[in-house]
Order: C-alpha cells, then sequence, then structure tokens
C-alpha cells in the first residue's frame, strides 16, 4: 500500500480468502473508502456503509466475535500515520458437543 500498489493487495487477498472458512477481506484507507475487496462491488465506496463504522478507528489489532463468525480489523500504518485498515472475516465451525 505505501507504494499504492493496490493490484498486489488484491492478489494477496484474493489468494488468502481461498482459505478453508474465511468469507471476506476488505482493505480501506485512511479516510475509510473500500481500496481492495474480495467482493469487488464493495470498492469505491465508504465502509460506513456497508460495515461498523467503529472498525475504522482502532489503533490495535482486535478481534470481535459476532455471531458464528471472527471479525479482525488492524490498522495499516505507514511511515508516520495510519494509512487504512484491514478487515477480515472468518466463518466459525459450528462445534457439536455430544
Amino acid at each position: 500500500m505505501l507504494n499504492k500498489n493496490i493490484s498486489q493487495v488484491n492478489q494477496y487477498a484474493n489468494e488468502l480468502v481461498k482459505e478453508k472458512n474465511f468469507q471476506s477481506i476488505v482493505i480501506t484507507n485512511e479516510k475509510g473508502i473500500i481500496i481492495s475487496a474480495t467482493n469487488k462491488k464493495l470498492e469505491g465506496k465508504d465502509f460506513a456503509t456497508v460495515g461498523d463504522k467503529n472498525y475504522l478507528s482502532g489503533s490495535t489489532t482486535q478481534v470481535n466475535r459476532v455471531k458464528n463468525q471472527l471479525i479482525t480489523t488492524s490498522p495499516i500504518m505507514g511511515f508516520n500515520s495510519r494509512i487504512g485498515t484491514a478487515i477480515l472475516t472468518y466463518n466459525l465451525q459450528p462445534t457439536n458437543f455430544n
């Protein structure tokens, strides 16, 4: 992202989302605009219109459980400041306790 090479970001996200149970990967810029997403229809949209805007303000990596999903949010840092946010959604496997 530091070199503005979004195609490499897209390639990495598309490969990662192929792993079992990954649902989506969204990368925003510092303004909260989605610059890369595994769902291409989201690109160019303000993340706050499609997700929880609070995910964009954390200063550390956080993992939240929402129903049967883990949502990991992490700031993407440049040399001196935040240049974006990564939001990864992972589906948890149902557990049988018999």
